[in-house]
């Protein structure tokens, strides 16, 4: 696949898993693009796994680029969604958008490792694929992985129960 349209199928992929890792939609866009142009031809054909080094690149673009990434994450209440059109949204969207807000939520409470663990695994990765790209033993992401679905667990219960 060329680079145009690798670009096309996994920008938006991309943002995501970045914003999984706790940045903000244009912290994200920003780190996506710095890391698409760093792999610009010749380079782009001698990349074996685009998939995840183009997210590797784009994380250490964005922790680069925003030191305070690395520690804690900070959700804004009025971050607009990256589906804004400029028009009002069908509910189906909206719902989405506000459910896709509470995931970022809960993620963003989690601790570093955790929180990149489970971004992995949100975009599909195995724990083996996601151990080799943190560089980090298969037992640790598999500790990490069930902790933090743990830590989801209880949020998801504790905002249950504020709910009534």
């Amino acid at each position: 696949m060329d680079l145009a349209d690798f670009y096309r199928k996994e920008r938006s992929a991309l943002v995501a898993f970045l914003i999984n890792q706790g940045a903000n939609p244009q912290e994200a866009i920003d780190a996506v693009q710095t890391a698409f142009m760093a792999v610009l031809p010749p380079k782009w054909q001698k990349i074996s796994e685009p998939r995840a080094y183009l997210r590797i690149t784009a994380l250490r673009e964005y922790y680069r680029s925003a030191p305070h990434a690395a520690m804690t994450v900070e959700l804004a209440e009025d971050d607009e969604p990256l589906t804004s059109l400029g028009k009002a949204p069908p509910l189906d969207t909206v719902e989405e958008d506000e459910s896709r807000r509470r995931v970022i939520s809960a993620l963003a409470r989690l601790p570093l490792k955790q929180r990149q663990v489970m971004a992995w695994h949100i975009d599909g990765y195995s724990h083996a694929e996601i151990a080799q790209h943190l560089r980090i033993p298969v037992a640790a992401v598999r500790k990490n992985f069930s902790r933090a679905k743990a830590a989801l667990q209880d949020y998801h219960a504790s905002q249950r129960r504020e709910a009534g």
